[in-house]
């Protein structure tokens, strides 16, 4: 039965098999995206040939496809440590007092209001005529 190439894995050089078909298989694996085996195929041909200089190259470019690890940032804690301390700022305590006129306080609210509003102004008349309609009230139709 078939085993796929990354079951496998990379086998140790043996009598009968050349640095050629270990650099081969380095290259199906490059192809697979299984950078670790390719690497160790490259090596095993570089063991059997150490002038194998299309080998070196490409375990060199291989090497480069591998994605690095991150180092650690020393500034980074961990999420579980406690804050050292806690300070509270009490300048915010001392700030200016101002008298708001009552006029200017309602015509910002009432501005703000309508920056909110979340109703086309279409929908807004029409439901305004509507509250309007039921208010007044209805004349009796007269008849001839």
């Amino acid at each position: 039965m078939f085993q796929p190439a990354t079951a496998r894995g990379v086998k140790k050089p043996q009598e009968n098999e050349s640095p050629e078909a270990f650099f081969l298989m380095g290259n199906c694996y490059a192809r697979l995206k299984d950078y670790p085996h390719a690497i160790a195929a490259y090596d095993n041909a570089l063991k059997g040939r150490t002038d194998f200089s299309e080998a070196s190259a490409n375990r060199a470019l291989v090497a480069a496809l591998i994605p690095k690890k991150k180092k650690e940032d020393p500034d980074a804690e961990d999420p579980d440590t406690p804050p050292d301390d806690v300070k509270f700022d009490d300048k915010g305590k001392h700030g200016k007092s101002k008298k708001i006129d009552a006029a200017m306080l309602k015509k910002q609210t009432a501005a703000l209001w309508m920056r909110n509003l979340k109703i086309s102004p279409a929908d807004f008349l029409r439901r305004k005529f509507e509250i309007e309609a039921k208010a007044r009230p209805r004349k009796a139709l007269a008849k001839p």
